[in-house]
């Protein structure tokens, strides 16, 4: 048995659900005339950047308290504060560019003069406006032809193609973005260390990559390159280690050495006080972070494990099957423009390997672009 959508064009490809057009978010928790939400225009198609163009598209918004329009109020784009306030119908313009997928962040940054109806609002109005819930510009590929297919065993075949807002124009292919170190950070008597930072750099580069911060366990990760214009194999690397105030080097003309163009693992003990930090020993492997446009199935906010999942093909084709037990549920597509670690390398139209599927649909992703009932 087969399902299928409706065959959208330009905006409407985007979603079925984004026609209302509108987004609310609310804060809960709050009596009803002092609930707050941004009445937002949630969904936008991928533009083709053009040298003649802006590349951007002017999208207005309304920050709304009981209902009602707030004037005076400061709004804050991912970390943007837009100039002046919000106008005496709550609005305020931003220049979004819609020629990269993504999902930008919305939320009030200031409430100090805030008024509704021309009056100036109390204290706790104020705070609950700071409270607002965020909301989303999302920008996305758009998602056509998509179908479900109902095989012999049960299980669903999902296809669909991804592209921009012309219609014609495929996401780019999944490539390589870069290589990952990792490891943890040990205190001289070898317990695990909380909060530092490893920052590694090739020889002939004056700029160093900075890891976050360790976890609990003493854990980081990192974002490298094993490579440097200077040819040769294995790659010398300058390394340090902060903690808190204390920065940790290794002495001037000794490095730790990668194997070029691979990821690699680093285990670094921190001396007692007064010694000299010891050189530690990285173990390269194959291996590397792959950034691609990745679709996905979910109920609500939970993804659907696939059995299978591909990355697009060239022509932004995808496929994916899903388990016998999502029979008869409606389901949402969502997109993602995705950094994932990959052991195998990855390419247009290969699997994706299972392991690096989320558990539920990432904040950064776009969710309900489209949407589609299973068989039984």
């Amino acid at each position: 048995m087969t399902t299928r959508t409706r065959h959208l064009s330009g905006l409407a490809a985007v979603s079925a659900v984004a026609a209302a057009g509108i987004l609310a978010a609310t804060a809960t928790g709050a009596r009803t005339a002092d609930r707050a939400s941004f009445s937002l225009p949630r969904v936008f198609p991928v533009q083709l950047w053009k040298a003649t163009s802006e590349n951007v598209t002017q999208v207005t918004g309304k920050l709304l308290l009981g209902g009602k329009p707030v004037s005076g109020a400061q709004v804050r784009i991912d970390r943007y504060v837009l100039p002046g306030t919000t106008g005496s119908d709550g609005s305020f313009t931003y220049a979004l560019d819609t020629t990269l997928p993504g999902r930008h962040k919305v939320t009030v940054a200031g409430s100090d003069g805030a008024k509704v109806a021309g009056k100036s609002i109390s204290g706790d109005q104020r705070s609950a406006l700071l409270a607002t819930p965020a909301g989303t510009l999302d920008v996305t590929y758009g998602l056509t032809n998509v179908r479900s297919v109902k095989q012999a065993d049960g299980t669903f075949l999902v296809t669909g193609q991804a592209g921009y807002a012309d219609g014609k124009t495929p996401p780019p292919p999944v490539t390589i973005y870069t290589y990952r170190l990792s490891g943890t950070i040990l205190d001289a008597a070898g317990q695990p260390v909380a909060g530092a930072y490893v920052s590694t750099r090739t020889l002939d580069r004056s700029f160093w990559t900075l890891s976050e911060p360790t976890d609990q366990a003493g854990r980081y990760t990192s974002l490298f390159t094993a490579s440097a214009e200077q040819p040769g194999n294995p790659v010398p690397f300058d390394i340090r280690v902060a903690q808190g105030e204390n920065i940790y080097e290794y002495p001037a003309g000794e490095h730790v050495t990668f194997q070029r163009l691979q990821s690699a693992t680093m285990d670094v003990q921190l001396p007692p006080a007064g010694f000299a930090i010891s050189i530690p020993v990285a173990r390269s492997y194959k291996g590397a972070v792959y950034e691609g446009v990745v679709v996905g199935v979910a109920t609500g906010a939970k993804v659907i494990d696939p059995v299978k999942a591909n990355w697009l093909d060239k022509s932004g084709n995808f496929s994916l099957v899903l388990p016998a037990s999502a029979a008869g549920k409606r389901v949402s597509l969502w997109v993602r423009k995705s950094r994932v670690f990959l052991a195998a390398e990855g390419k247009p139209g290969a699997a994706i390997e299972k392991d690096v599927w989320p558990a539920k649909v990432p904040n950064d992703a776009v969710p309900n672009v489209t949407a589609l009932t299973l068989a039984k």
